[in-house]
């Protein structure tokens, strides 16, 4: 078995975390570690906004 899953095909999963937090979360993180407002997340689709498909 371990020979098996050594021989299978990788791929490598990661995740950008600015796609990830919602804005307030984002704006939170900012203002606790006292930095400037982050232009991504004051420009990021609202909450509300339906993605249909990809």
């Amino acid at each position: 078995m371990k020979e098996f899953i050594e021989k299978m095909p990788k791929a490598e999963l990661h995740v950008h975390i600015e796609g990830t937090l919602e804005p307030e979360l984002t704006r939170m993180f900012h203002k606790s570690a006292k930095l400037p407002p982050n232009p991504v997340a004051e420009t990021s689709i609202s909450p509300d906004h339906e993605i249909r498909s990809y």
